[in-house]
């Protein structure tokens, strides 16, 4: 299991189990990645942070709002459609940063909000939308990743998924940090050394809790 993104990501495909590699980390989301495009100075392309899907079977849903959806997977045809997550996020820890996609239960985690909620915003007041993208950012969180490889045009390329992501409290952090720390074979720590000279011992009359008759003054 890795350790941070860095060692997440530079694991090599022979590395990485048919399930996945796993690692817990703390840190932060520093983007939410709501469009695409525009490099080359040509126009951004709306980047939907959620898919319309099927009531039924929550696979995607086809149709056009005001005209019906359908679903080609279960059969189920109706008036509206619900709305599952699937949000591209950049993460940084203190080793790096990565891209990776957190769906629906984590992206609810995340956001407070369903998708069908924070659609209904969006779809009153883009300033809010936009608004409560921004309030989930550089908040400090633990992430459980899973990298997985996946072929692309015969390229074996790395993708990270969101397993797990809570709200880092200082006990919560410092059981991971606790956690990390017992990985390592640490020695013993030294016994204390003896004191060089032994304490002398307490009168009798201060152990027994009595006051010190003061020293007589001669005249």
């Amino acid at each position: 299991m890795a350790d941070d993104l860095a060692e997440l990501l530079g694991l090599p495909p022979s590395k990485i189990p048919e399930k996945g590699a796993y690692a817990t980390v703390g840190g932060y989301i520093s983007r939410i990645l709501t469009s695409k495009g525009g490099g080359g100075g040509g126009p951004a392309e709306e980047r939907p942070i959620w898919y319309s899907a099927c009531p039924k079977c929550n696979k995607k849903a086809i149709g056009e709002y005001g005209a019906g959806w359908s679903c080609e997977s279960c059969g189920w045809s109706g008036d509206a459609c619900t709305h599952r997550y699937i949000v591209a996020v950049q993460l940084i820890d203190a080793s790096g940063t990565s891209y990776a996609t957190a769906y629906q239960e984590q992206a609810i985690a995340i956001f407070g909000k369903t998708a069908d909620e924070l659609k209904a915003i969006k779809d009153a007041d883009q300033s809010a939308f936009e608004a409560e993208c921004s309030s989930v950012l550089f908040k400090r969180r633990t992430f459980r990743l899973r990298a997985k490889i996946e072929t692309y045009q015969g390229v074996d390329r790395t993708k990270v998924g969101v397993v797990n992501s809570t709200p880092t409290t200082p006990i919560t952090e410092g059981k991971r940090m606790l956690a990390d720390i017992m990985k390592y074979d640490l020695p013993e720590p030294p016994a204390p050394e003896p004191s060089a000279t032994p304490d002398e011992p307490m009168p009798q009359a201060a152990a027994d809790g009595e006051a010190a008759e003061p020293a007589a003054v001669e005249a």
